[in-house]
């Protein structure tokens, strides 16, 4: 997407386009408002994933290969993370 924020244009693309996104925006404030403002963006008809970045980082920039590819096996859907077990 490069930058902080994905345009309506951007949006309209990967639903036209994709029927999944992977997050990487920065793990920081403005990141976080940016994961925010796509989600709503997409809707759920996109299956929207999230990574964990490994300590310490905070962007995909500062890590290597290696750090992104575990980052990218073990992304996680927003959907699921934010599911509650209800017993």
């Amino acid at each position: 997407i490069l930058g902080n924020g994905l345009s309506k244009q951007q949006a309209k693309i990967l639903k036209n386009k994709a029927t999944k996104f992977i997050d990487m925006f920065d793990n920081d404030d403005g990141g976080k408002t940016a994961r925010d403002i796509a989600r709503k963006m997409l809707g759920r008809d996109i299956i929207y994933y999230v990574v964990d970045y490994p300590q310490g980082k905070k962007d995909p920039q500062e890590c290597n290969k290696e750090e992104i590819e575990i980052m990218l096996s073990n992304k996680k859907s927003i959907y699921r993370k934010n599911l509650k077990r209800i017993e």
